[in-house]
């Protein structure tokens, strides 16, 4: 602009101004600073233009920047996202095995107290056993000890039976009633059919009713 104004428009004023004979005059002065004025006018309209560019692509290039750090803030934080949420899940997925773990101890121990009341339950059952074979041994060993009894109730009355002595051949002796008397009677039977005590064992007899056995 300025090598324009010195090297075109200032030589064109003043071969003007030499050509109608004004030269060195103040219309060619006028002139001159008109055209000095145009130029700097021009000069400030060409700087403000410049700046005005200038801040524009400044403010693009801040929107730029502003936009790049918004991604990096973005993709840290995308980052910390994945990373809590890779956290969570490795956390999730301790919790999920702790809690396994604590089922699979719960489980155990059910079994573990299965099992123990199975064998305590096993265990009633063996004494329940035992029980009933004790009180089967003390029923065999009582009717054991009553065969005797009943032996000698049977040859008692079989002997009043015969002998007509102390009962009808219909009758039972009771529990109640004294072994003595009754191997009295049939004592007496034996005798009144020539026998004696030789014909039921004498002395066997006598251990029979003392025993129970002959």
């Amino acid at each position: 602009m300025f090598d324009n104004w010195s090297r075109t428009q200032m030589p064109s004023i003043r071969s003007g101004a030499m050509a109608a004979g004004g030269f060195g005059g103040s219309r060619q002065g006028v002139v001159e600073a008109n055209g000095m004025n145009d130029m700097n006018r021009q000069y400030g309209q060409a700087l403000t233009s410049m700046y005005g560019n200038d801040w524009s692509q400044q403010q693009g290039r801040n929107l730029q920047q502003q936009g790049l750090n918004n991604s990096y803030d973005l993709g840290l934080r995308s980052n910390d996202l994945q990373n809590r949420s890779v956290n969570n899940s490795y956390d999730l997925g301790l919790r999920s095995s702790d809690l396994g773990f604590a089922n699979l101890d719960a489980n155990i121990n059910q079994q573990n107290f299965n099992n123990n009341l199975a064998g305590a339950n096993f265990g009633m059952g063996v004494y329940g056993m035992m029980n009933g074979m004790n009180q089967q041994g003390i029923n065999s060993g009582t009717q054991m000890q009553n065969t005797p009894l009943d032996y000698q109730k049977y040859f008692t009355n079989s002997a009043n039976a015969t002998g007509g002595m102390g009962g009808s051949s219909t009758g039972t002796v009771g529990s109640s009633s004294n072994p003595t008397m009754q191997g009295l009677g049939l004592y007496q039977y034996g005798s009144q059919n020539g026998g004696g005590m030789n014909n039921i064992g004498g002395a066997d007899f006598t251990k029979y009713l003392m025993n129970g056995t002959m």
